[in-house]
């Protein structure tokens, strides 16, 4: 069975690519989006406001330097105004209302849809989320970046996706011990850690935060 949903178009809502007429980042972004739960709408929808706000640095490591700048963050606010116009647009579609609520939570600092994911996740369950993308430093004076972060806590919280350690064996050895190292680095600076990894359901990582935060409370 087919169903045909039928929404209004702007000319904003149309680029041309190659020659070729394709929705705007914004508005497939809001199509995408549309009917899904939060933490399946915030996939997209910060995916979109990264590119939106980075440009070409958006799913680079210059990326996460760029975004820890307050002059980016003039650019995220006019992407997500972009989202914002999109979404009005196509009011009266299906899944619109929830799509408004979601772009409340939209924040370009995940740097994966499974960061995102999860973060919807977490927002559903009521956890009070820390800064994402936090720069943090080890005992040995180097920097790195967290997924989650709680620095009044002390906590760190991680997600690892399946893609994080790479495909082949090689690679995956030698970027496990590269993890190893940094928690390691991080914990002798008095960071502690909590993380799951993809294929977990919520209803497994979710509690496991909850409850390192109460330890770390």
């Amino acid at each position: 069975m087919v169903r045909r949903h039928r929404v209004t178009w702007h000319d904003d809502d149309v680029e041309v690519l190659a020659g070729v007429r394709v929705t705007s980042v914004a508005r497939t972004a809001v199509d995408l989006a549309r009917g899904k739960s939060s933490s399946q709408a915030l996939v997209p929808l910060d995916s979109a406001t990264r590119i939106l706000a980075l440009g070409e640095a958006a799913h680079s490591p210059a990326g996460r330097e760029l975004l820890s700048l307050p002059a980016t963050w003039l650019r995220v606010e006019a992407a997500l105004d972009r989202l914002r116009a999109a979404a009005e647009r196509a009011v009266g579609g299906r899944g619109t209302r929830g799509l408004l609520r979601c772009l409340e939570q939209v924040d370009p600092r995940s740097e994966s849809p499974y960061e995102s994911w999860c973060r919807g996740e977490l927002l559903s369950s009521g956890v009070r989320l820390g800064e994402l993308g936090l720069e943090v430093r080890g005992a040995s004076g180097r920097v790195y970046y967290a997924d989650f972060a709680w620095p009044s806590l002390r906590l760190i919280a991680e997600a690892d996706g399946l893609v994080k350690y790479g495909s082949d064996l090689r690679t995956m050895r030698e970027r496990l011990t590269a993890e190893r190292h940094r928690q390691r680095d991080l914990e002798d600076a008095g960071w502690r850690f909590v993380r799951w990894t993809a294929g977990e359901p919520a209803a497994t990582f979710v509690p496991r935060v909850v409850a390192a935060l109460s330890a770390a409370a």
